[in-house]
């Protein structure tokens, strides 16, 4: 499998891991997935979850994101983005996926 297609199966685990998330928040899990995903990563998306009114989970994605690194994440982003990160459509498969799967 080439890299754009091993990041498409990782937004995929992401992205039903975020959307449990939004029913039950438990920071706990957050931590323990930025384990095996990476903080980098998996802190800027709590940065960009908490950011976005949709989601719900302000303060909490904030204190997850300042756990991870992601408040001073400027390098971090490059990093991720460089591995092929592509954070405009996790954020919409995201948005999309919130709307039409239950879980």
């Amino acid at each position: 499998m080439g890299l754009e297609q091993d990041q498409i199966k990782d937004d995929d685990v992401l992205v039903r891991f975020c959307l449990r998330q939004r029913e039950c928040m438990d920071e706990q899990k957050w931590i323990e997935l930025a384990c095996e995903i990476g903080h980098e990563k998996l802190g800027l998306v709590a940065l960009v979850l908490a950011s976005d009114t949709w989601y719900g989970h302000r303060d909490t994605l904030l204190r997850i994101a300042e756990k991870l690194g992601a408040l001073h994440a400027h390098p971090k982003l490059r990093k991720c983005l460089d591995q092929g990160f592509n954070l405009p459509r996790f954020a919409n498969k995201l948005r999309g996926a919130a709307r039409h799967i239950e879980i």
